[in-house]
């Protein structure tokens, strides 16, 4: 009995990752509907390449355990024993081509570790443990900087337990919905600063010990473009007309929408140097 994952390029610079399973001669592959960067161009791709192969591995243990089991004639519908946090994980995870989405579950689960720990039993989910989370949220938890945490951030954090919670129930590892019991945090009113023109010649004329990093944030100021989007910004994606002058033609990473946005010659002047084909200049 061996389950192995195996690998099989895809059109669009992807490879897709399946289960191979090899049982008294025979063998069967599944599709684990997950994807890898064939050749990543950049710290992200690769980061995202690590993340998804952990989770590959993980599917492959359980798998293999699975496969085990029913060899064995053990039954293993029982999950009051299984680890909450792990499972949580792997929810996140399941989410992690969602930038922010990720980002929230993954922090929520931080802070749930933070408050109870790395293992805590599916059967210890109750209405204790939900409202002392709750409360660990609005009077103890810090951000990474040590200041206690935003409204919003204790509305995010919340709604994804109760999430991770829910799914749990619908996918019969816990016996009840606990989560619904207790009320959410109501999300708070954002507010939004903005740089003054002076603000941002300014910082323009700031030393940094990162150039890249300034450029960046220049260029998402004089274009609006979100970190994701610029992040993975190539060149093909600029062109040029007499008429348009530059343009940049991209896919939000956020909503999926295609987007055509003019940029200005100082917009244009924050990029990185194009080394081949050569750079072109109007």
């Amino acid at each position: 009995m061996n389950v192995s994952i195996k690998e099989r390029k895809m059109e669009g610079g992807k490879t897709a990752l399946y289960l191979h399973t090899f049982i008294n001669g025979k063998r069967q592959r599944k599709s684990l509907e997950l994807t890898l960067y064939t050749n990543p161009e950049n710290t992200e791709q690769r980061r995202e390449n690590k993340m998804t192969l952990e989770l590959a591995e993980r599917m492959r243990a359980q798998a293999l355990i699975t496969l085990q089991d029913k060899k064995a004639g053990i039954n293993r519908k029982d999950h009051s024993k299984d680890n909450f946090v792990a499972y949580f994980e792997k929810k996140g995870l399941e989410r992690f081509h969602s930038t922010g989405n990720y980002g929230n579950w993954d922090g929520s689960m931080k802070q749930f570790i933070k408050c109870f720990g790395k293992v805590v039993s599916m059967e210890e989910i109750d209405l204790e443990l939900v409202s002392k989370f709750k409360n660990y949220l609005e009077f103890e938890a810090k951000t990474k900087h040590g200041t206690p945490l935003s409204q919003n951030s204790r509305h995010t954090y919340f709604n994804k337990f109760k999430a991770c919670v829910g799914l749990a129930f619908r996918e019969k590892v816990i016996k009840e919905n606990i989560a619904d019991y207790i009320d959410s945090f109501k999300q708070g009113e954002t507010h939004r600063e903005h740089l003054t023109f002076e603000e941002l010649e300014k910082l323009a004329k700031t030393p940094c010990t990162y150039p890249n990093l300034k450029h960046a944030f220049l260029f998402s100021c004089l274009t609006g473009m979100r970190w994701s989007d610029i992040n993975t910004l190539h060149w093909k994606q600029i062109r040029h007309s007499e008429s348009n002058g530059y343009e940049i033609v991209f896919k939000q990473q956020k909503t999926g929408g295609q987007e055509y946005l003019p940029i200005n010659d100082s917009a244009f002047d924050l990029l990185p140097e194009r080394y081949f084909p050569s750079r072109i200049r109007h």
